[in-house]
């Protein structure tokens, strides 16, 4: 619970973050972070990321003009919510730029709105539809074929011949996944046993766990929260299933619940990832050792997705004049070509459709580590 509370802190608190008490404050940036609800894993491992970036921030740029304030709001995994605080921030907080919100199906709803209140909005979502809404709406992630395309080639590669999907069939980007891999693999000529829904609320996987023994796959694909991921194949080994079964998974399982939770139960599992700290590019190295010194853990994903957004935003005012105006940022925006980052391979680009690339590696668990998988 503490862990969360923090999550929730007051604008007063962001404006300490980055100046002295008192100072004036030219631009607002509005940040919408989960800190309940089932995307709170994100929210506390991204937070981790972004107290980082804003402690640099406010060392490296002491007297760094524009000032910077970074208003941080919980936005749960609520559709009508995440609107309602892009309005928030765009009227009453009246905020240069919005991070947020992540979430796939919280960033469609919000995109239109933040297009008609013409207030750029950098979102975590998968779908390039949060583009197509205008000009003022961005996404964070690449497009999800380059990740998926990567695992499942290498189940191809590899020679599995049958596989299980599990899949949450409540969040948008987990379909989306669950759609990539099954045609991918489809082609490939791997035979997709079944494609098992759930919804994030599920607890009880006891009789998916029986059903997943009677078809004694030879690989299963978890596409679904690490939690559930985790407790699945837990539950389903208890029932039986092999410990020959191989396992494979979405980007997601990156985060340490996933083996914390799954143990040696989830050991050998391969996943594609947008980040990965042993990365050799210098702001990566420099963000482990900073991140190891602070927390002392190596970040995951999402601690790089908190750290990324912070990147994003700062360059995209410095870059915006004098006196950035939502225009002038949007454009800056519009306009990243390898700016230095932790995600991929170290370089954040985007094309002329707003479209991001920054690379993905293969990874796989081993004693409770991700580890680079030899091709």
């Amino acid at each position: 619970m503490q862990a969360l509370a923090k999550l929730a802190f007051s604008a007063t608190v962001a404006l300490q973050a980055l100046s002295n008490p008192g100072a004036a404050q030219d631009v607002k940036v509005g940040f919408a972070l989960p800190s309940t609800g089932h995307y709170a894993f994100l929210g506390v491992q991204s937070r981790k990321g972004v107290d980082l970036a804003l402690e640099e921030l406010k060392k490296n740029e002491p007297n760094a003009k524009p000032k910077i304030e970074f208003l941080i709001q919980d936005q749960t995994a609520d559709k009508t919510k995440a609107i309602a605080l892009m309005t928030q921030f765009a009227a009453r907080d009246k905020v240069s730029l919005i991070l947020g919100p992540i979430g796939t199906a919280e960033a469609l709803a919000a995109a239109p709105v933040v297009n008609e209140l013409q207030v750029p909005a950098y979102m975590t979502a998968v779908s390039t539809d949060v583009l197509k809404a205008g000009p003022w709406s961005f996404k964070m992630w690449q497009d999800p074929k380059i990740v998926m395309d990567s695992v499942s080639d290498y189940i191809v590669k590899t020679g599995v011949k049958n596989i299980a999907i599990v899949f949450i069939r409540d969040g948008d980007s987990y379909i989306i996944f669950k759609n990539l891999v099954s045609e991918r693999l489809k082609a490939g000529g791997v035979k997709v046993l079944a494609e098992e829904p759930l919804v994030s609320s599920d607890t009880d996987f006891s009789a998916l766990g029986t059903k997943l023994v009677n078809m004694n796959p030879e690989a299963i694909f978890l596409g679904g929260l690490p939690e559930i991921s985790a407790n699945i194949v837990i539950q389903a080994r208890r029932l039986g299933l092999s410990d020959k079964v191989k396992l494979f998974g979405i980007e997601t399982l990156s985060t340490p619940t996933f083996a914390k939770i799954g143990g040696v139960d989830v050991e050998g599992t391969i996943i594609p990832t947008g980040y990965f700290p042993g990365t050799p590019s210098e702001t990566n190295i420099k963000f482990v050792a900073a991140f190891r010194e602070k927390y002392n853990e190596d970040p995951d994903l999402f601690a790089a997705l908190g750290y990324q957004y912070i990147l994003i935003a700062s360059s995209a005012i410095r870059s915006a004049g004098a006196t950035p105006t939502r225009e002038s940022i949007r454009a800056a925006l519009a306009n990243i070509k390898d700016l230095p980052g932790v995600l991929g391979a170290g370089k954040y680009t985007l094309d002329g459709n707003r479209e991001p690339s920054y690379g993905v590696t293969l990874v796989q668990y081993k004693g409770g580590k991700l580890v680079p998988v030899a091709n």
